[in-house]
């Protein structure tokens, strides 16, 4: 279960990651 949660974890962080890259190039238009 721990690993599972970890996973989830490090699923969100990179959905962030990808979320913000796409509001930069948003906000640079």
């Amino acid at each position: 279960q721990d690993t599972g949660l970890l996973h989830r974890i490090d699923g969100n962080r990179d959905r962030e990651m990808v979320f913000g890259d796409i509001s930069r190039l948003i906000e640079s238009k």
